[in-house]
């Protein structure tokens, strides 16, 4: 497991990724019998350096009350180790600063790694997520954060409860929304 592990008791957060524009994501129109106002958006979502790391392909469906994130295909890692017993993933919304800190304003729930079709640490089949949208919420200044929620055993107290490991979207994936 990665050493990027954070106990949830630490509420420093870094983050990953580049803060420059994709500009071959845009987001596509509503789907056929989609809601008029819902947007399609393809992106990636990346973590780790070296060696370790995590990359998935994935869309986010912007709706009225909620973004459903749709984990495609990729490498997300799953396996327990003799440092972390993966429990869970859960997608969540996130904004920042300059400072290259960032926040939670909306999380999901999370989905057991039990219930994720995997072979090894590679999808095998498209996981669904919700996040649900908090009312008058300007998307632009927001990005999508997958946690990898963890077990960590950690030297003389044995396995605690609560850390995660952030992979995150580019932090200009809803720029193309128009604002409120």
């Amino acid at each position: 497991m990665h050493k990027s592990l954070i106990l949830a008791g630490a509420l420093t957060m870094s983050a990953c990724g580049n803060r420059t524009a994709n500009p071959s994501v845009q987001p596509s129109p509503a789907p056929t019998g989609a809601a008029t106002h819902s947007r399609v958006i393809p992106f990636r979502l990346r973590s780790g350096t070296g060696g370790d790391f995590d990359e998935i392909s994935a869309t986010a469906e912007v709706r009225e009350n909620e973004i459903r994130v749709i984990l495609q295909s990729g490498h997300l890692e799953l396996t327990a180790s003799s440092a972390a017993r993966p429990r869970g993933v859960r997608a969540v919304l996130a904004y920042g600063d300059t400072a290259a800190q960032w926040d939670i304003r909306s999380r999901g729930t999370a989905v057991s790694v039990g219930s994720i079709h995997a072979r090894g640490d590679t999808l095998t089949a498209p996981v669904e997520l919700s996040i649900p949208l908090p009312e008058h919420i300007v998307l632009a200044d927001h990005w999508i954060v997958l946690l990898l929620e963890a077990d960590v055993n950690v030297p003389g107290r044995g396995w605690e409860p609560g850390a995660f490991r952030p992979i995150q979207s580019e932090r200009s994936l809803f720029a193309g929304l128009p604002r409120p």
